[in-house]
């Protein structure tokens, strides 16, 4: 799911952690 344009994977992939994806 895109979420922001940015997916769960993509952020996995780049190692990030953007507080602005956390599904919490």
């Amino acid at each position: 799911s895109l979420q922001n344009g940015v997916t769960s994977g993509e952020r996995t992939i780049k190692g990030l952690d953007f507080p602005w994806i956390q599904p919490d």
